[in-house]
């Protein structure tokens, strides 16, 4: 019996190799009718429809992580910005150590 299970482990794996593409990573799908909402002198908030099975969101501003959020989250608020100024922002969901692909980037300049 422990030969046969061997012999079936090692045949996956050879067939997994030769596949390429058995044990693929799964990355999350962009979240949709994302945009900002409450943009003030100092704040701006961005929401975006949730994903589903994820494990939680990478706030990118002006290409660097400001925040992880958890995977309920449909919203956040940047505070401390300056005013008059333009900010880049994305929203990724993330699995864990796999992003979704690029999501686009929006600017949103503050009051």
């Amino acid at each position: 019996m422990k030969i046969q299970v061997r012999i079936l482990t090692l045949l996956i794996l050879i067939v997994c190799n030769v596949c390429s593409g058995c044990l693929k990573p799964f990355f999350p799908p962009c979240p949709s009718d994302w945009g900002q909402r409450n943009v003030t002198a100092n704040s701006i908030e961005i929401t975006w429809a949730g994903v589903g099975k994820i494990s939680g969101y990478r706030i990118y501003r002006d290409g660097n992580v400001v925040a992880e959020l958890p995977r309920d989250a449909t919203s956040y608020v940047d505070k401390n910005l300056k005013s008059k100024t333009m900010y880049l922002y994305k929203v990724k969901p993330y699995t864990g150590d796999h992003e979704s692909e690029d999501c686009g980037v929006t600017g949103i300049i503050t009051l």
